[in-house]
């Protein structure tokens, strides 16, 4: 190989800084809650001393199929999860916004493979 002729490869490699790396992982926690808010099976007890399934968040009984009983848990449990989800998003990209990133610069001799392409 000439070194004369040796052509660099160079790429921009953005890393996340600590702090963002640590808002991103609390925002995934807070959007594993806001799931599980979203997808828990609902139970409310009734009178007799027994228990009436509500279904989840997203399907909710109807008013011949026990809706009278469940009342607003399920609307309750949906804007649980809907406010989990918005805290995550605030963390996650607020996270990102006030920690940043570091940018470097990683340089690479091109093989000659890379040439004919």
């Amino acid at each position: 190989m000439d070194d004369a002729r040796v052509l660099m490869d160079e790429r921009v490699v953005r890393i996340p800084r600590l702090g963002t790396k640590i808002c991103m992982m609390a925002g995934a926690l807070l959007l594993v809650v806001a799931l599980y808010f979203a997808l828990v099976p609902l139970r409310v007890e009734v009178s007799t001393g027994g228990t009436w399934d509500c279904g989840n968040s997203f399907s909710q009984p109807s008013k011949e199929n026990g809706g009278g009983f469940c009342g607003k848990t399920n609307d309750i449990y949906l804007l649980r999860a809907g406010a989990f989800a918005v805290g995550a998003l605030i963390v996650g990209i607020g996270g990102f916004l006030t920690f940043g990133a570091d940018t470097r610069v990683e340089k690479r001799v091109r093989r000659l493979a890379d040439d004919d392409i």
